[in-house]
This record gives structure tokens, sequence and C-alpha cells, in this order.
């Protein structure tokens, strides 16, 4: 956790990441902001295309001990902020997060979202509302 409690990530690849990197077999869980946070904001432009695979993220929000900050955005997986980036999410699981299982965060890009299960997250388990990202064999419970 971290003084404001919104910084405080499982993986944070963002703001100035090249191109080339991917999470494989990576678990984040119980951090008080985000599992996986690929923000990206005008002032440093956009970050190179990241991939996450075969990953897990659950309990994020909320700390072990039952720690939580409101300043946190509290989502499992977070492709993206507002610059269209193409990401990859597959084979992913978002379970009991506080927030959003996986949440596009603004990002008008074209995702490929696949294969990826999202289960009893507070809010949705997909949250995309805009842009023009594909789906493939979601499940949501």
């Amino acid at each position: 956790m971290d003084s404001t409690g919104e910084n405080a990530d499982g993986f944070a690849s963002k703001l100035t990441t090249g191109t080339g990197n991917v999470f494989r077999y990576d678990v984040s869980h119980d951090n008080i902001d985000d599992g996986w946070d690929l923000y990206t904001k005008n002032d440093t432009g956009a970050i190179g295309p990241v991939t996450t695979e075969y990953s897990l993220s659950y309990g994020n929000g909320t700390l072990t001990d039952g720690t939580t900050n409101a300043n946190g955005d509290r989502n499992g997986h977070k492709p993206g902020d507002d610059i269209a980036v193409d990401h990859v999410v597959r084979h992913d699981i978002g379970y009991k997060n506080g927030h959003h299982g996986f949440t596009y965060n603004g990002n008008p890009g074209t995702m490929r979202i696949s294969s990826n299960a999202s289960i009893d997250n507070t809010e949705r388990n997909f949250s995309f509302d805009k842009g023009t990202s594909v789906f493939r064999t979601a499940t949501s419970w």
C-alpha cells in the first residue's frame, strides 16, 4: 500500500514502457489499487502494447488484513487509459476484485480480449463501454 492508496498496483507496465512487455503465468492479489495497470497519459504518450496471459488477478482493492482505500481503483485487469493502445489480454482470470474484473478504463484502442473468465467482481466482470476491442470466448459469472 502507498500513502495515497491509489498507486500500489500488483503489476504496473505504464506511463513510459516500451514494446514487447509480456506477463505470463503471474498472480496479482490483494493490492490496494489494481492487479494490472497499463495506465497512459497525454503528457507521456502511449506505451507499447502489453500482453497478459495465463494470469490470475483476485482480491485487489483490499489488503490481506482487510484494509480498503476509497482512492484505489480496485480493478483486476486494467489495460489502458484514454490513449489507444492495442493490448492483448488472453487466458486470464479476474476474481472477486473490488471493482471490475476487466476494464478498458477509457482505452479507445482495438484490444484483443480472448478466453478470459471474470467471476464475482464487485461492479462488472467486464467493463468495456467504448472502443473497438474484440472479445472471444469470455466467461462471466
